[in-house]
């Protein structure tokens, strides 16, 4: 599972945190992919859906770390505000 959390952040970093669902289905996509070829080409090897379920969810969880990644850089290049919060709440406009 751990495995499987750099692809769905790398997914996210590289399309946009508008992607996050693709991350996660890139690992579902791949781990069957994997499990397939173990069921069809190394028959000492047991294909299991709980790997597949394993690398989904690590791959989701790779997909909302870079969400969280890039929701902060976003957060942190924004200008910051002209007019400090406090005098808004005490009804001043700031002219």
């Amino acid at each position: 599972m751990v495995f499987f959390v750099p692809l769905g952040l790398l997914v996210v970093v590289f399309a946009g945190a508008r992607w996050g669902w693709a991350g996660a289905l890139a690992g579902l996509v791949l781990s069957a992919a994997i499990e397939t070829g173990q069921a069809l080409f190394l028959p000492a090897r047991y294909a299991t859906l709980d790997d597949v379920l394993a690398n989904t969810i690590g791959t989701t969880v790779g997909a909302l770390l870079g969400v969280a990644v890039l929701s902060l850089a976003a957060r942190r290049s924004r200008p910051a505000d002209r007019h400090p919060a406090s005098s808004r709440r005490a009804g001043r406009t700031g002219r």
